[in-house]
């Protein structure tokens, strides 16, 4: 298989999909603003009411959405530490060798890679699940105090953890 015209045709796949077509980039503006408005009415529910919130205040909404989705993409970065650090050595030797003459791959020189990119990848599964517990909790303290650290308050999180239980 040639990789390079694989690369080229991806990345020209890239540039059609995003250049030149307005009713895409229309559809990825309202997307933007759907997410983070989904992630608002989360937060209310978050905040305990017994009834449903009603659909209002949107701009209210719209911020505590975006909270959401920064405080998730904080919380994502050691996860992608892991599978970056695990990733990165398979990446260079592909490369590495899609950069040489050779026109096919060597999958054998993958081989020493297979033992630790599994791993890497069981790790990052299991701070995945650490993570979401611990940051289900922090956005739930986060709506309820209305304070955009309480989802890193580590301690409290813990507390409440301590209290519900870690799964038993």
């Amino acid at each position: 298989m040639d990789y390079k015209n694989a690369l080229m045709d991806a990345a020209q796949f890239t540039h059609d999909t995003v250049w030149g077509n307005w009713k895409r980039w229309i559809l990825l503006v309202i997307w933007t603003i759907i997410f983070p408005l989904l992630g608002g009415y989360i937060m209310d529910i978050f905040r305990g009411s017994t009834i449903p919130p009603e659909c209002n205040d949107w701009v209210r909404r719209f911020i505590d959405g975006i909270k959401y989705l920064v405080a998730g993409l904080i919380y994502s970065i050691p996860v992608i530490i892991v599978l970056l650090i695990t990733f990165i050595p398979v990446i260079k030797e592909f490369i590495s060798q899609i950069t040489s003459e050779s026109a096919e791959l060597n999958y054998e020189a993958f081989l020493p890679f297979l033992m630790p990119v599994i791993g890497g990848v069981i790790v990052a599964i299991i701070l995945g699940i650490i993570v979401t517990l611990i940051f289900t909790i922090g956005i739930i303290r986060m709506a309820r105090m209305n304070r955009f650290f309480e989802v890193f308050n580590f301690r409290e999180i813990l507390k409440t953890i301590g209290k519900i239980g870690w799964g038993t």
